[in-house]
């Protein structure tokens, strides 16, 4: 009866091992082998979904005709130097929230995203790569929008300089994925206006509306 009960003792330490073994193979094979399958097909397809959205939302804004004097306006002294870059917070704070608007609704018409992962993908074996049927991963990306005004300033000859203005619009998205979050984000830059200003340009030249607006006027 003894030797019954141990041996018992011994199938059920033996089972108890096989388990731990097995969890412990599937957990490295799920950390391992498995998540950095889906989180490099995320980085694709959300990457390509993120431009995407971007590029259509700001398909109307770089279609208009913008002017340099709506957004910002150079002021000279009696001399005719030049004073400061007087900044048009209105028009500036106007044309990013329709830009960001335009984005995030963009962002919003992806609810879900189904991402096809080769099943070749999940062996870990290079031959295997992009083979076999495709696995189907549905996740759910969650957008947001941002947008900024930069501009620039490059010699244009003696006494001239070229003030570029800029608006750079984002679309960033969080994928919540097991053992950590992905985070992507697209940005594209377009010039808004431009102009040849004549004169020197001071060291400091921002008006205190436009000091905090996020518009980078300082050469």
């Amino acid at each position: 009866m003894y030797k019954k009960a141990g041996n018992i003792k011994i199938k059920l330490f033996a089972a108890v091992c096989f388990l731990i073994l097995t969890a412990l193979f599937v957990f490295t094979y799920y950390r391992n082998i498995v998540m950095p399958v889906i989180y490099n097909s995320c980085e694709g397809y959300i990457g390509a979904l993120a431009s995407d959205c971007v590029n259509i939302a700001t398909k109307n804004v770089t279609a208009q005709d913008y002017y340099y004097g709506d957004y910002v306006e150079v002021i000279k002294a009696d001399d005719g130097s030049i004073v400061m870059l007087k900044s048009n917070m209105v028009n500036i704070n106007l044309l990013s929230r329709n830009t960001v608007d335009a984005v995030q609704q963009e962002i919003n018409k992806t609810k879900t995203l189904d991402i096809a992962v080769p099943s070749g993908d999940f062996s870990g074996i290079n031959l295997l790569l992009g083979k076999g049927r495709d696995i189907y991963v549905t996740v759910i990306p969650i957008g947001s929008a941002d947008c900024y005004f930069y501009s620039t300033f490059t010699e244009a000859g003696i006494n001239q300089t070229v003030h570029r203005l800029y608006l750079r619009a984002v679309a960033a998205y969080t994928v919540a994925l097991p053992f950590r979050d992905l985070e992507l984000s697209y940005a594209t830059d377009m010039l808004i206006a431009e102009n040849v200003i004549v004169g020197k340009i001071p060291e400091i030249y921002l008006d205190a509306a436009g000091a905090n607006s996020g518009l980078d006027l300082v050469a």
